[in-house]
């Protein structure tokens, strides 16, 4: 598989934290680290600096209410503002983006600190130095989540590599609606597309086990530019790999398509049901 090839790094495409899946992982982590990084090591002078304070049920609600502010702070950022700020998620967009975040999660929670503590700290001083404060916490729980992300990528790619080089069959190729993306597989690896936001996720057998690669483009933009013959809409959100369908289930209402190795089926909607009967009937007729 080659993905964006060529491609300056800052202009590459993100394909983590742009699903909300990822986006909700990333939330949670972050909200939890804070809390417990503020809970352990009591920076900042939380514990008022007393060399004899002993941790008590009611600083350890309000340490994790702070966890919780981040959590609801960082869902409205992800999930109503970046829509709108954000329309092409690459390298550089994700780093201004992340600034932007930090100064806003920054602001939040000096006003929450302010807000705890009476305001007795409403200085303009005081809140620049949150801003950096802050900032080191975010950095260390979104930097872990990159790492963890980039690293199931990287390893995904390589594993993939390696099946390439004993798999055959005809090859397919998936585009980015943009042409800078590229996702290059075996036909016989291939099990179905679904459609994820944005993206399009693309799942396939790689040494027995169930990959998922992400490229941005739509359902419609990938049938009408692929050239493989095997593949059938059979709901709007799912394209099935018609060779790796093992049983069919259901009537005119509605199918279930079992596919090899995939635990869950795959519907059919109504609207694709002769559709999808028709193009099984043609491969079983002409094998």
């Amino acid at each position: 598989m080659s993905i964006q090839k060529d491609i300056p790094w800052p202009k590459r495409q993100l394909h983590y934290l742009d699903i909300p899946k990822d986006k909700w992982l990333a939330i949670l982590v972050s909200g939890l680290f804070c809390s417990l990084f503020l809970l352990y090591f009591k920076p900042y002078g939380i514990n008022n600096y007393d060399p004899n304070f002993e941790m008590d049920f009611q600083f350890v609600v309000v340490v994790f209410s702070v966890g919780l502010v981040i959590i609801l702070t960082l869902t409205c950022t992800e999930f109503l503002l970046r829509p709108v700020v954000i329309r092409t998620w690459n390298y550089s967009n994700a780093i201004l983006w992340m600034l932007l975040v930090m100064v806003i999660l920054s602001s939040v929670v000096f006003f929450y600190y302010n807000w705890l503590g009476d305001w007795h700290d409403m200085r303009f001083s005081s809140y620049l130095s949150f801003i950096p404060n802050v900032s080191l916490l975010g950095v260390f729980s979104v930097g872990a989540m990159v790492l963890y992300f980039e690293y199931k990528g990287v390893k995904s790619a390589y594993e993939l590599s390696l099946n390439e080089r004993t798999t055959w069959g005809t090859k397919v190729y998936f585009n980015s609606a943009n042409q800078k993306e590229q996702v290059v597989l075996f036909m016989d690896q291939l099990l179905y597309l679904e459609a994820q936001d944005n993206y399009v996720a693309i799942y396939f057998l790689n040494k027995d086990k169930i990959e998922k690669a992400l490229i941005r483009n739509s359902l419609r933009n990938i049938l009408d530019n692929s050239s493989a013959l095997d593949l059938c809409q059979c709901h709007r959100s799912f394209v099935v790999n018609l060779n790796q369908i093992i049983h069919v289930s259901g009537n005119n209402h509605g199918l279930e398509l079992k596919l090899n190795r995939l635990e869950k089926s795959l519907p059919v909607s109504r609207k694709f049901v002769a559709k999808v009967r028709e193009r099984l009937e043609d491969m079983v007729s002409c094998p």
